[in-house]
């Protein structure tokens, strides 16, 4: 049998004239074979070689991961049990607090101790509290801090100035921070609107927001025709008070000497828009209703002056 060669020489392969023969050939596959085997072997000790490397990474990722859970027994288990305690000592301070005030509320309602009960409430009496002015009304100053709030501010000042108490008993200061120019327009003519109804309005406007709402507020104070007020009642931009509220809170303060502040509660117009809002109703009156009521019940004093729809006794020391 004869086979066309090719004209190499490879290494342990025998060149004839052209011609291979049948032990040549056969050599040549033996060759061949042996240089498979030492390829396999090649790639097979290579591959022993990666799989090393990985078995080495995986022990170190295992050294990192013993360490975290041992980081983890020896240092955070401790650290969140003492958390998990502290919050479960706080939540029964909280459940005590509350179910202390609820039994002061409780009490009180059942023994009927309201403010007009306890304290001494009278109104002040007058024929016609629009045109006849009386000398019996106590002087108040009406202050509503407004910055920014075109939506509300008209509503506010219109509610303010159709409050049932003498025209000449009464001065309404609105303090407008406001930095939009619209809504600051909107003041202006709202003030300009009730001043020509006979209302003794105020507008005043600062140089400067210091002090913010505070700050407004005691700016105001500072005002000449302030010196003659015996109290100060005190509305945010979005507050809209019924005509008799000076009727129903000034005599507390008018009547008791030792009365330096009067804080009222308040209802929502868009309490039942969502369940959010129907939440933030509840939070709120549980402070008025229960918080409030409990601490002036109990120890004679308010707990917490919000410092909005509530009035203040100037000449309290």
């Amino acid at each position: 049998m004869l086979f066309v060669g090719v004209n190499m020489a490879p290494s342990g392969v025998i060149q004839s004239n052209g011609m291979w023969t049948e032990e040549e050939i056969l050599k040549l596959s033996l060759t061949l074979v042996s240089s498979v085997s030492v390829l396999s072997s090649l790639k097979c000790s290579a591959m022993a070689t990666s799989s090393d490397g990985l078995f080495a990474d995986m022990n170190f990722l295992g050294v990192i991961g013993y360490v975290l859970e041992q980081t983890r027994f020896i240092f955070l288990v401790p650290i969140l049990n003492v958390l998990v305690n502290l919050c479960q000592v706080i939540s029964l301070l909280l459940f005590i607090d509350a179910s202390y005030m609820a039994i002061v509320v409780a009490i009180v309602k059942l023994r009927g101790r309201t403010p007009e009960k306890v304290l001494r409430w009278e109104s002040f009496k007058t024929d016609d509290v629009e045109l006849a002015p009386s000398s019996n009304h106590p002087m108040v100053l009406i202050q509503i801090p407004i910055y920014n709030e075109r939506e509300v501010c008209q509503l506010s000042i219109g509610a303010v100035c159709k409050l049932s108490w003498p025209l000449d008993r009464m001065i309404v200061q609105v303090l407008d921070d406001s930095t939009d120019p619209h809504s600051k327009e909107l003041v202006r003519l709202e003030c300009k609107k009730w001043a020509s109804e006979g209302i003794n309005i105020k507008s005043e406007v600062r140089d400067s927001r210091n002090g913010y709402k505070a700050g407004a507020l005691t700016a105001g104070m500072r005002h000449s025709y302030v010196e003659g007020c015996e109290f100060v009642v005190i509305f945010d931009a979005d507050f809209q008070p019924e005509p008799d509220f000076l009727e129903r809170t000034v005599p507390f303060l008018a009547h008791n000497s030792e009365i330096a502040l009067v804080q009222a509660g308040w209802k929502y117009v868009n309490a039942d828009e969502c369940c959010m809002t129907r939440i933030q109703e509840m939070s709120l009156n549980y402070h008025f209703a229960v918080e409030q009521k409990s601490g002036s019940s109990i120890h004679g004093n308010i707990v917490d002056f919000r410092y909005c729809w509530g009035l203040e006794n100037l000449s309290f020391e």
